[in-house]
């Protein structure tokens, strides 16, 4: 299940951006087509280095707390993605748990775009809770990503995101609010 949550996480990321009183860190002159780049390699290397961590077998414990800290994850094209932190999660039965916790994504020359390159980090804040099918996702993301286009500087892209899922089994609902390098990005 929670494989589930951070792919669909990451895919709302890429479509779109959240936050109040964060001083954003952008610099450069970023297009919609580089800000969609970012994305890309973001959620792509987000989702690849979470898609190889064990889940957490969390039925019949009363609580876990799982720390992440698996070896560096390729990039889809080159470099490499760490994702680094801790998620605590309680159970009242064999399918009702709540979860929450810190991760740190650490992108390395991660490429995942021809000719992107971005390096930096983004400090992600999640919780939520799964009961059966159904679940609830809250997710922050916040952090700069420095950027190279073919051997170019584009800049520093801030990144400042909203993510809210829930499930009830059979509907998906994402609600995505922010900005990515500067542009406000749609629902």
């Amino acid at each position: 299940m929670h494989k589930r949550i951070a792919i669909a996480a990451a895919a709302a990321l890429v479509a779109c951006g959240g936050g109040s009183s964060w001083v954003d860190p952008t610099s450069g002159n970023f297009t919609a087509a580089d800000s969609a780049d970012v994305m890309a390699t973001i959620s792509g290397s987000f989702g690849a280095a979470l898609a190889m961590q064990p889940g957490p077998q969390l039925q019949g414990q009363a609580a876990r707390a799982v720390a992440v800290n698996p070896p560096p994850q390729a990039c889809v094209i080159s470099g490499n993605v760490t994702v680094t932190g801790n998620m605590d999660a309680s159970c009242s039965s064999s399918t009702a748990c709540s979860f929450g916790g810190q991760l740190h994504l650490a992108l390395n020359s991660c490429s995942a775009v021809t000719g992107v390159v971005a390096n930096g980090g983004l400090d992600i804040g999640a919780s939520g809770s799964t009961n059966g099918s159904a679940f609830s996702l809250h997710e922050t993301i916040q952090g700069g990503i420095t950027v190279t286009r073919n051997g170019t500087l584009v800049g520093t892209c801030g990144i400042n995101v909203t993510v809210d899922l829930s499930s009830n089994g059979t509907t998906d609902t994402v609600h995505v609010s922010g900005t990515i390098c500067k542009q406000p990005v749609a629902q």
